[in-house]
């Protein structure tokens, strides 16, 4: 492994890599070279969920007379 003052001196010392335009299904396993933004809000109203959902393992059928 190289050290983190190695890989600072790299990072510093490259320039912006190439970019090209590409369709969206062909993006698989690409990075975006610019930031993205959304021209509306996703969902168009006051939303205060929050992304999974909390799951206890013992009341799952596959766990039940286990131990998690």
């Amino acid at each position: 492994m190289i050290s983190y003052e190695k890989a600072l001196e790299i990072l510093l010392n490259n320039k912006k890599l190439p970019s090209k335009t590409i369709a969206i299904n062909q993006s698989l396993d690409h990075v975006c070279a610019k930031d993205t933004y959304c021209n509306s809000f996703v969902p168009p109203f006051a939303n205060s969920a929050m992304d999974g959902l909390p799951l206890k393992a013992l009341t799952l059928p596959m766990h039940q007379n286990k131990t998690p």
